[in-house]
């Protein structure tokens, strides 16, 4: 599930030139940060009832994402047909996106951004790069908090259409995250 955009963030006016790159093993940890932080600022919504705390008690502690990070690299190593991308800004990572070849599509497995950096143009740069590396002669899709319009507005920027729900994420408590499935088309069926 991807989102890594907070409802309420404000778009900052200032212009920042980041750099995308491939990651490496060694920005497990600091992509660990980023999944955890994001987290805790995307999802808790009183709208969709779902509160901060079982947001925070779904989650692992940032100590266990360090080592489920370093475990989703290791792993990487032996697939090819998957790829991490991380967003910089100088030398301080600040997002990242996840994204998959799959038979018959492509798939966006995440897209997490430094809560400090939403609305700024990072995220738009490294998931151009995540798009990019997929196979544009095949459908590419994404599931998307329900809730999240913002992130949803997002999607939609970048030739994304929803498709319908597509799971129930369970949290603590009972409660329920809903999800929304969103597709992109192949090029060749946007141009037909």
């Amino acid at each position: 599930m991807i989102d890594g955009y907070r409802p309420d963030a404000e778009p900052k006016k200032e212009q920042i030139n980041y750099t995308v790159r491939v990651a490496t093993p060694e920005d497990g940890a600091r992509i660990a940060d980023i999944h955890y932080a994001s987290w805790l600022a995307t999802y808790p919504s009183e709208e969709a009832g779902i509160s901060l705390e079982m947001v925070n008690a779904f989650q692992v502690s940032p100590e266990a994402k360090r080592e489920r990070w370093t475990r989703v690299f290791l792993e990487l190593g032996k697939k090819f047909r998957e790829q991490i991308m991380v967003v910089s800004d100088g030398d301080r990572i600040v997002g990242f996106c996840r994204v998959m070849k799959e038979e018959g599509r492509g798939f966006v497995h995440s897209l997490f951004l430094d809560p400090e950096y939403q609305g700024r143009g990072a995220g738009a740069a490294v998931f151009q790069a995540g798009l990019d590396w997929l196979d544009k002669d095949l459908p590419i899709e994404l599931e998307v908090a329900s809730h999240t319009q913002t992130a949803k507005s997002f999607y939609r920027k970048f030739g994304f259409d929803d498709v319908g729900p597509a799971r129930d994420f369970p949290l603590r408590d009972g409660a329920v995250m809903k999800t929304d499935l969103m597709r992109r088309p192949a090029e060749k069926e946007a141009g037909e």
